[in-house]
């Protein structure tokens, strides 16, 4: 018969299919590794659950995390009451306890749950991710980075342009910026007006975004901008925080060994990564300085900014991952007028620039 069984490793429900005998449930189900699997529960040791959102007749077994089978209310009439003085009722937990108070009591539950995960959303977890960046080991954060990194190479979204990426290395290395960890570029052959970081050093950059370019200073800008996410932890900090939330749930109900999987299926996320105008404002700031130290001109943050279309064309991924507004692009101006340019930059950073725009990405599109 036909049934959802939850195997309480993973908080996704499987399809499945089982057989009834006198003494126990046989279960049968495709896993999320897309294996097949069959478990056997002893009839004497499952349980009649108190609750199921789904208004079918949930079956409970083993310890927390339980195993659950909700099957056909009809089903279970049919088939398991003849055995049902064998099937003893689960003992009422604490969300047991508050539905059989009545849609009242759920009505105020549901009210102030969804105002703490508000406060906790806006406030806490921000403040927690912080924090939990902070106490990351520098090798860990590598660690963790090179496995996003690998899961994006895997997925096929990140196809590297070898000989591009040479280019925009050497110019990178020239620029002479100084990092916590050693920055790594990719550059992807992509449409994408895209850059982002990923933690532990990868900086991604698609080739839409360089054909915006027709100045060196709007590269440098870019490649100290994505790499101040990386020397500050904004990609660490917004990663945690957008898995905060669903660890939290998947600790509630059991899913422990779900939270890996979760953080490399947000691995995709990455390409879209949102930060703050706080980390925004942090990562500008760090280009300008940057620059100016290096004897690379500061306007080139404000120059990066203006090569990007905001009006009358379709807005590209970096403006959506990177918000861009007109009190942005004004604080990082003033930033700039500010920064004293501390000699000219290198010759050799010229010459760079001009093999990058003989490789022919570098032109308006």
């Amino acid at each position: 018969m036909n049934a959802t069984f939850f195997d309480g490793k993973v908080s996704r429900p499987h399809p499945a299919q089982y057989t009834l005998s006198a003494y126990t449930v046989e279960i049968r189900y495709t896993d999320t590794d897309g294996q097949e699997q069959e478990v056997v529960w002893p009839l004497q040791e499952a349980r009649l659950a108190t609750w199921n959102p789904s208004g079918k007749t949930r079956l409970q077994f083993g310890p927390f995390p339980h195993q659950y089978l909700d099957v056909e209310t009809a089903d279970y009439e049919a088939r398991f009451i003849p055995a049902r003085q064998l099937l003893k009722p689960a003992r009422p937990g604490l969300y047991e306890f508050v539905l059989s108070k009545g849609f009242r009591g759920v009505v105020l539950v549901g009210v102030v749950t969804v105002a703490l995960l508000w406060v906790l959303y806006a406030y806490g977890i921000p403040a927690l991710s912080l924090q939990v960046a902070r106490q990351v080991p520098a090798e860990q954060e590598v660690a963790l980075g090179d496995m996003l990194y690998r899961q994006l190479e895997n997925s096929g979204q990140l196809p590297v342009d070898k000989a591009k990426t040479a280019h925009v290395e050497r110019f990178w290395r020239e620029m002479g910026v100084k990092t916590r960890l050693p920055i790594r570029i990719a550059v992807v052959e992509s449409k994408d007006v895209n850059a982002f970081a990923v933690p532990g050093g990868h900086v991604v950059v698609f080739t839409g975004i360089l054909k915006k370019f027709n100045r060196p200073e709007q590269l440098a800008a870019l490649l100290a901008h994505e790499a101040a996410h990386v020397e500050k932890r904004h990609s660490l900090q917004q990663l945690i925080r957008s898995i905060a939330a669903y660890s939290i749930i998947s600790v509630m109900f059991g899913d422990v060994s779900g939270i890996t999987a979760v953080l490399v299926d947000n691995a995709d996320n990455l390409v879209s990564l949102s930060y703050s105008r706080q980390h925004e404002a942090e990562a500008d700031a760090f280009a300008v300085e940057q620059l100016a130290r290096q004897g690379i001109d500061p306007m080139g943050a404000v120059w990066l900014m203006e090569a990007l279309p905001t009006e009358g064309e379709v807005i590209p991924t970096l403006l959506r991952s990177h918000p861009h507004n007109a009190e942005r692009v004004a604080a990082t101006r003033a930033l700039a007028k500010k920064a004293r340019t501390r000699g000219n930059s290198s010759p050799e950073l010229k010459r760079l620039w001009n093999e990058i725009k003989a490789a022919g990405f570098s032109l308006k599109s």
